[in-house]
């Protein structure tokens, strides 16, 4: 298991392929993953379309994030919350007005770090 070092946080926000997993009422799903940010451990995910994504955390808060760029990725293990009001619902509201201004932000999933995994070719899992 690994530290949510800076380099890995670097590696996840400019990795060219991101997917979340859940679990819950809605079966296993799993979603690629478009806007993110990061906010020391958290990691928020921001929703404009992930219905069966938001029945499952509403049921069942463990998540797994996957991300990767060629054969190099990792996989972050932890517990997600939805927001649809308070300070970082707002933040992330002004953030997606100002840089997508074409979408609908329905709710922002803040993801707690608690394990971080090497995928990697060759890495350890």
């Amino acid at each position: 298991m690994l530290t949510f070092s800076d380099t890995i946080k670097s590696f996840l926000l400019n990795a060219s392929a991101k997917a979340l997993a859940t679990y819950g009422p809605k079966g296993l799903n799993v979603v690629p993953v478009s806007v993110i940010q990061v906010h020391d451990y958290q990691i928020w995910l921001f929703d404009f379309f992930m219905h069966k994504t938001v029945a499952n955390i509403q049921v069942n808060s463990q998540v797994s994030l996957a991300f990767w760029s060629g054969l190099q990725g990792y996989q972050i293990k932890g517990r997600a919350n939805y927001q649809t009001a308070g300070t970082d619902f707002e933040q992330a509201k002004q953030y997606v007005a100002k840089h997508y201004p074409d979408r609908v932000l329905k709710g922002l999933l803040v993801l707690n770090v608690d394990e971080v995994w090497d995928v990697s070719v060759g890495g350890v899992s």
